[in-house]
């Protein structure tokens, strides 16, 4: 007896596994996408679609993923946070090394911007756990905002210095640190674990497009209008994210009976100091190669984009060179979050995939120091930063599903207390190696250790840990 083929799926239903049927939450394809109460067409739908090789899957992943509104608003202040971060980051490294000429004092910049990050972000990551990780945003974005207000008022009435930027970088750093493990925890909160993954490449995507804009537009205001608009515009995107924060970014989903349950309530206090949460980390088998690999990534590769403003000035003092470059990155990354749409992060091999992105970071390392113009120079950091990013999302989203929801905010806290420790003791041994070696052969002794470390994570035996 001829046995019937089953019927297809309807056009509200497609398989995205076999025995698994997903419900679209849009009726057919075009139909525009509502993202914060603000109606969009469906280039929305196509922009996020497109990198797909499978188009029926890649559409109902994304839309399943933008149909969580919750997950929407945190893309949307991710991309308005980068675009803010990346405006004020080329205004004041810009202005510090034109007004001291050192290398130097960008470091001590960067110094002040990561250093609250090594400090309190473990306890950022307590508070995450422990509070409302919408509230702890909104506080803590606010203060960042009226830090930066503060400063581009202090230049309109002619009183801003060099202590200012660095008083309100070491306060835009505080803020940041208390607010990094909430929002990446808020990132996955909302979405359901097999598409966590997915989730975290989109929000990096999303960064991306914040971190091409920022630079070009703080550049231009920077030029054409001054310093203080610069400031004030970046402190106005910031409100706008705290104020974002205030509407509510909760979750929405809840696994079924006999899962862990996910929320943005309050959990019981722990008496786990820092330390004790940052010891408790590195002794997680699972996690603890994890933490390794960021570590050496932010001590090595991370401060050549934080120092981008002494690789600039080589071709000349003009701030548009140092746009170029940053948005450069920018472009980059977003090429590379294209890409790992395509890849399914939970299936691939971790350990090749960092290994192989280590020895990108090298050749990307090799090209900034031997670039002979800004147009190479460019090239060299878009390169850079697409292999950085590589390694970041894989690392990230590793520490987001390798822990429990109730340990997130705190493993979240001792991820970015690694990377921001490792950036800014970088960013200090890069800036004087520029003064005693020069940036061509310090970029070189970089890429050297970038290579090693690539050779060695290869040759690492692969495991579920790794």
């Amino acid at each position: 007896m001829a046995r019937t083929p089953p019927a297809a799926p309807g056009p509200k239903e497609h398989q995205m596994k076999p025995g698994v049927t997903t419900r679209m939450p849009h009726s057919a394809p075009g139909t525009p996408v509502r993202l914060v109460g603000v109606r969009f067409s469906t280039i929305w739908v196509w922009t996020y679609r497109c990198p797909y090789r499978d188009w029926d899957r890649g559409n109902v992943v994304n839309r399943e993923l933008l149909g969580i509104i919750a997950f929407r608003r945190v893309i949307i202040m991710r991309s308005v946070s980068a675009l803010a971060s990346w405006g004020v980051i080329l205004t004041s490294s810009y202005l510090v090394l034109q007004v001291t000429a050192d290398p130097l004092a960008v470091g001590i910049l960067a110094l002040a911007k990561g250093l609250p990050s090594l400090l309190l972000t473990s306890y950022g990551g307590s508070l995450a756990d422990r509070h409302s990780m919408t509230r702890v945003i909104a506080i803590t974005y606010a203060v960042r905002a009226l830090a930066i207000g503060a400063l581009a008022l202090s230049f309109w009435l002619g009183g801003a210095g060099l202590v200012a930027i660095y008083a309100t970088t070491l306060i835009a750093g505080c803020s940041t640190a208390l607010a990094q493990a909430s929002i990446a925890a808020l990132v996955v909160q909302p979405v359901p674990p097999q598409l966590r993954h997915r989730a975290m490449v989109l929000t990096s995507l999303t960064y991306s497009v914040g971190a091409i804009i920022g630079p070009v537009f703080a550049g231009t205001l920077l030029v054409t209008v001054g310093i203080g608009a610069s400031f004030f515009v970046s402190a106005l995107a910031l409100l706008g994210v705290a104020g974002l924060a205030l509407l509510g970014l909760g979750a929405e989903y809840h696994e079924g009976a006999g899962h862990e349950q996910e929320s943005d309530q309050p959990e019981a206090e722990s008496e786990t100091s820092w330390w004790g949460n940052l010891r408790e980390g590195l002794a997680d088998k699972k996690l603890r190669p994890t933490f390794w690999r960021i570590g050496l990534l932010a001590i090595a590769a991370l401060p050549v984009l934080s120092l981008a403003a002494v690789i600039a000035d080589q071709y000349g003092n003009s701030p548009i060179l140092l746009e170029v470059i940053l948005a450069a990155s920018g472009v980059g990354s977003l090429l590379c979050n294209l890409i790992l749409m395509k890849v399914d992060l939970g299936q691939v091999d971790r350990n090749r995939l960092i290994a192989g992105s280590f020895l990108v970071t090298a050749v990307g390392t090799v090209l900034a120091a031997a670039a002979p113009n800004i147009a190479i120079e460019a090239l060299a950091f878009a390169l850079l930063a697409a292999s950085i990013n590589v390694i970041w999302v894989a690392t990230s989203s590793a520490v987001q599903t390798d822990c429990t929801a109730s340990s997130r905010g705190r493993m979240n806290g001792i991820f970015y207390t690694i990377a921001s420790a490792g950036t800014s003791i970088g960013a200090l041994l890069l800036a004087e190696s520029f003064k005693l070696a020069g940036v061509p052969t310090s970029l070189l002794a970089v890429s050297v250790f970038l290579f090693l470390v690539g050779v060695f994570t290869a040759l690492r035996r692969s495991s579920p840990e790794s």
